[in-house]
C-alpha cells in the first residue's frame, strides 16, 4: 500500500492501485489456458453444427461453408476470451494498451519489420519444413481455402490476416505480455511471451516462425507501448504471405530456393539480415534516442512484484506444453492412424 499526505486535512490517506487498468500474472496465466482451449471448443462446435446440417461427417469433406467457418473459429474463440474475461473481471480495455497514435517513424519501423520478417525468415522456415519431413513429420496445409481468385484473396485477407492478427495481439501482447511484466523484466517477458505464443500454435511445423515473430511482436509492443503497433506488424506479415500465395496461383511464380550448396547459406544470411535490422533499430532508434529515453521515463509503469510465482502460472505453462506435445505426437503418426 502506498500512502500520500493530504495537505488540506493534514492526514495520511491511502492511494489505491487501480487494478482495472493492469493485468496481473494471474490474469495472464488464466487467459493463456482459456486462449489455448477456446479455438478447439469453437472448432468442435462448428464441426458438430456442420455435421447436423450436412447429415454426417461425410458431408463436411468438401463443404466450402464448413471450411469458411472452421477458419473463423480460432479468432472467434480468442475474441470471446478477450471480451468475456475483461467484462467478468471488470478490467478496462485500456489495460491491453490499445494506443492507435504512434510516432511517425514507428509506422515506418512496423512496415519494415513486417516486410523483412517475411522475406528474412521464409527460406529458413522452408528448410526447417524439409528437415521435419525427413524425420517423419507430416506437414499440414495452413489454409483450408486457397486464394485461387480475387474473391477468396479478399476473404483470406480478412479471415487469416486481419482477424487473427487483431485478436492474437489483444490476447498475447495485450493481456499475456502485460501480465507477465508484473513479475519479469523486459527481455524475459519478450522471450517468454514469444515462447508461449509459439506453443499455442500447437504444431512443431508452426513453432519456429511464431516464436521468432512472437519475440519481435513483443519487442514492438513494449518499445511503442502499444498493441496496435504489434497488430500492424502481425497483419502486414500475414497479408504479405497471403499475397505471395495469391501471386503464385495467378502467375505460377513460386518464391523458393533449392536447399543444396547455397540454399541453406542464403536462408541463414537472410535470417541474420532480419536479426541485424531489429538490433539496429533497438540500438540506434530506441536506446540511442534521447527523446525516446525521456519518453520512457515519463510513461507510467506497472510495479514489478518480486514474491514467488503463483502456481497457476506453472499450470498454464505446463498446459500449453502438454497440448503442443500431444499435437506433435499425432503429427508424427502415420496418415490415417
Amino acid at each position: 500500500m502506498v500512502y500520500t499526505l493530504n495537505m488540506t486535512k493534514t492526514e495520511i490517506t491511502p492511494k489505491t492501485f487501480d487494478k482495472s487498468k493492469f493485468y496481473t500474472l494471474r490474469d495472464a496465466s488464466l487467459v493463456y489456458i482459456f486462449a489455448n482451449l477456446a479455438p478447439y471448443i469453437v472448432g468442435i462446435l462448428v464441426m458438430l453444427l456442420g455435421m447436423m446440417i450436412a447429415g454426417g461427417a461425410d458431408g463436411l469433406t468438401n463443404s466450402v461453408v464448413y471450411n469458411v467457418f472452421s477458419m473463423l473459429a480460432p479468432p472467434i474463440g480468442l475474441a470471446i476470451v478477450f471480451f468475456a474475461y475483461n467484462a467478468l473481471n471488470k478490467i478496462s480495455l485500456s489495460a491491453a494498451k490499445i494506443k492507435f497514435k504512434l510516432r511517425l517513424w514507428e509506422y515506418f519501423i512496423c512496415v519494415a519489420v513486417a516486410v523483412v520478417s517475411v522475406f528474412g525468415c521464409q527460406f529458413f522456415i522452408g528448410g526447417i519444413d524439409i528437415l521435419l519431413v525427413k524425420i517423419g513429420y507430416h506437414l499440414k496445409s495452413e489454409l483450408d481455402i486457397m486464394p485461387t481468385n480475387a474473391g477468396w484473396y479478399i476473404f483470406l485477407l480478412f479471415a487469416v490476416s486481419f482477424l487473427p492478427a487483431a485478436f492474437e495481439e489483444l490476447i498475447f501482447r495485450g493481456m499475456l505480455l502485460n501480465g507477465l511484466r508484473e513479475r519479469f523484466g523486459e527481455w524475459a517477458t519478450i522471450f517468454l511471451s514469444g515462447l508461449m505464443f509459439a506453443l499455442a500454435h500447437g504444431s512443431l511445423q508452426q513453432f519456429v516462425y511464431p516464436f521468432i515473430l512472437g519475440v519481435v511482436l513483443g519487442w514492438i509492443a513494449i518499445r511503442t507501448g502499444s498493441t496496435f503497433a504489434s497488430f500492424l506488424v502481425h497483419f502486414l506479415n500475414n497479408a504479405i504471405v497471403i499475397t505471395l500465395s495469391f501471386v503464385t496461383y495467378q502467375t505460377g511464380f513460386i518464391m523458393s530456393v533449392p536447399y543444396g550448396t547455397w540454399g541453406w547459406p542464403l536462408a541463414i544470411i537472410l535470417l541474420l539480415v532480419f536479426v541485424v535490422m531489429v538490433f539496429l533499430i533497438e540500438w540506434y532508434y530506441y536506446k540511442g534516442n534521447e527523446k525516446f529515453r525521456q519518453y520512457r521515463k515519463l510513461r507510467p509503469k506497472q510495479k514489478r512484484q518480486k514474491n514467488a510465482l503463483p502456481v497457476i502460472f506453472y499450470i498454464s505453462l505446463a498446459f500449453g506444453i502438454a497440448l503442443f506435445v500431444i499435437n506433435t505426437v499425432f503429427d508424427f503418426l502415420p496418415q490415417g492412424a
